[in-house]
């Protein structure tokens, strides 16, 4: 199955004004995104000030992926005119205890877990989202996404 949901994470949350600044940009880079000459339907949104998230609409036609490689590389360049740039797949955020967004590369989080920084039921980003495009699939309790393996055996839930 082929995606059309990307997320990508900034390296430094945006305030309002960059925020409004980058959108602009980002709604450019979407009404001009093409596939074999032909305008696609999509959408680039700014969620939590750290993340953006690009969309095609498939029942508008699909990416091809050269098209995906040209919405990248759009992407890649608008970030680095705005000073902006994303970490690799390999940075996972969560919402700490206090709700804010906190980052760690996957490799440490059998650390954070033994230490209880995070637990079963941490609020975390899936950028993988299942291998979906279903954003209700992205905001999460941990055990309920593949970073679930990182958990002690006989854990899977805590009481909230």
């Amino acid at each position: 199955m082929q995606r059309h949901t990307w997320v990508y994470s900034l390296t430094t949350p945006l305030s309002d004004s960059a925020a409004a600044k980058l959108q602009h940009d980002l709604d450019l880079i979407a009404e001009s995104w093409k596939s074999h000459g032909k305008p696609l339907k999509g959408m680039i949104e700014i969620k939590y000030q750290r993340f953006v998230i690009a969309r095609a609409l498939p029942e508008f036609g699909l990416p091809s992926g050269c098209s995906i490689d040209s919405l990248r590389h759009a992407l890649d360049e608008t970030f680095a005119r705005n000073g902006l740039s994303w970490f690799d797949p390999s940075e996972v955020f969560y919402k700490d205890s206090e709700g804010n967004l906190a980052h760690a590369d996957f490799r440490v989080l059998p650390g954070l877990i033994a230490q209880g920084t995070v637990h079963a039921n941490t609020v975390v980003f899936d950028h993988t989202m299942n291998q979906s495009d279903d954003l209700n699939l992205w905001e999460r309790p941990l055990h309920q996404t593949w970073l679930k393996r990182y958990l002690p055996s006989d854990v899977t839930a805590i009481p909230s």
